[in-house]
């Protein structure tokens, strides 16, 4: 009976020096999502069904998905709680968006600017 190896040499030494080279990559985009460049924004909030327009939100953005509203002044014709920002519409109870996003400014973390 022929004894075949249980991992073939080459492939284990291409597939872990790609595999290595992913890693590192990942760990750069982690490192810059975490503390990397926070972006400043400001933006309308409509109604995806009726457009009704709620009000202006701002916050920060902090890499692809973090996202964090700081402050929601209401529009004139907002109905809603006076507390935090609304997750549905008041007239129609539709789905909100962001829209007219305006980058501000950006600015760097505060271990960046420990560091400077």
């Amino acid at each position: 009976m022929l004894a075949l190896p249980e991992t073939p040499i080459l492939a284990t030494r291409n597939f872990s020096s790609r595999m290595a080279a992913v890693r590192a990559q990942q760990g750069r985009r982690g490192e810059a999502e975490k503390g990397g460049r926070q972006v400043e924004f400001r933006a309308d909030l409509r109604c995806m069904v009726c457009s009704h327009f709620l009000g202006e939100v701002s916050g920060v953005r902090a890499g692809r998905t973090n996202v964090s509203i700081r402050k929601f002044v209401a529009g004139p014709h907002y109905g809603g709680p006076a507390h935090g920002a609304p997750t549905r519409c008041d007239k129609c109870n539709g789905h909100l968006y962001l829209d007219e996003v305006e980058l501000m400014r950006g600015f760097a973390s505060t271990e960046e600017a420990a560091a400077a």
